[in-house]
């Protein structure tokens, strides 16, 4: 059985998507008003006091359009259009009849029109929008699917786990539904304690079978402060024993992947030999997520911080503000994953 999560597991049309990002924010706004706040200062400009409401689908004064959601209170109004479409921009002429529609209902002194969507803008693009925005005294702001749950990933405490775990639904609901940039190069970090050991002999990572994760080109494994190992995943699959045999319920695909690699007998063998060698003795018994490296390498990916982690990390690697960035940037190939982890070594985390 899959875990019930704060957002649904399946693509959704763009109404749908609407209504899961203002249910993020309600949720945000409900555990931690100060992020909200911090969030609406983001999106408004300006110092702003929390106390909104949450709506959608709703009509602007004279009948010409339909808003995709509305976030309003007494000193700001937000009012929100969505697309989801990859490569897909705001339609301009959409955005006018909304600006005209909020000057003309006149409802706040602060009034904003947000646009999300999975790409950035163009700065042409974003300065067309602004033009009429500011034309009919609103405030025109975007941003990215990814942009958002970012936004809130860092501002938020790792020890604040209700929070912390609507956002990993979020992203991995975002990434479900494409909305996330196709990133090859994100490493998924795990605590993982007493089974480090077995993960570094076999190359294999073990977990509960239907935790929301999303799917990550590398994997590295945390104890005592620091990442101290690193994988490159090539398979992921549910699995368990069934008399004696191992069987395999599901694989997962890989976004990086064009196809699925096929499970070998050897493959099926490490798990086995996994199963067998783990400190956990139940580990078999009863379906688990295996996730298949080429084989760890070790690394000392050290946190600087406080405590140790709470849960699972991501860190993407490479791009802009990518752990990694330069390494990517200056190489005429895809790094090796002996490059990753000697980079790794000199690198800090907080």
């Amino acid at each position: 059985m899959r875990n019930v999560s704060y957002f649904s597991p399946y693509k959704s049309g763009e109404n749908i998507v609407t209504n899961s990002v203002l249910l993020l924010l309600s949720h945000v706004n409900r555990i931690a008003p100060d992020l909200f706040e911090l969030f609406l200062q983001e999106v408004g400009g300006e110092d702003i006091t929390v106390g909104p409401t949450f709506g959608n689908q709703e009509g602007k004064q004279g009948g010409k359009s339909i808003v995709d959601a509305v976030i309003r209170q007494s000193s700001i109004e937000i009012n929100i259009e969505t697309k989801i479409v990859k490569g897909s921009s705001l339609d301009m002429g959409q955005l006018e009849r909304h600006a005209e529609g909020m000057k003309l209902e006149n409802r706040s002194t602060r009034r904003v029109l947000l646009g999300i969507t999975p790409d950035p803008m163009s700065n042409e693009m974003a300065a067309v929008a602004k033009q009429i925005c500011d034309a009919n005294k609103v405030t025109f702001s975007h941003m990215t699917f990814l942009g958002i749950v970012d936004f809130f990933e860092e501002a938020t405490s790792e020890f604040r786990q209700g929070l912390n775990t609507v956002l990993n639904d979020f992203r991995v609901y975002l990434s479900n539904n494409k909305l996330l940039p196709p990133s090859q190069n994100r490493m998924l970090i795990n605590p993982c304690g007493q089974s480090l050991q077995s993960n570094r002999d076999y190359g294999i990572y073990h977990d509960q079978p239907y935790r929301s994760k999303v799917m990550s080109k590398y994997l590295g494994c945390y104890d005592d402060k620091a990442v101290r190992l690193v994988g490159e995943v090539y398979a992921v699959v549910i699995a368990e024993i069934d008399n004696e045999k191992l069987v395999i319920h599901e694989q997962f695909d890989l976004p990086w992947q064009k196809k699925s690699q096929k499970i070998t007998d050897a493959d099926k063998q490490r798990i086995l030999n996994l199963i067998q060698n783990s400190p956990y003795s139940d580990l078999g018994s009863n379906p688990s997520r295996y996730y298949l490296t080429h084989g760890f390498q070790e690394t000392e990916y050290r946190k600087t911080s406080k405590g140790g982690i709470q849960g699972h990390r991501y860190f993407a690697l490479d791009g802009k503000g990518g752990v990694l960035e330069t390494l990517f940037e200056n190489s005429s190939e895809q790094p090796s994953l002996s490059d990753i982890v000697s980079a790794l070594k000199k690198e800090t985390w907080t």
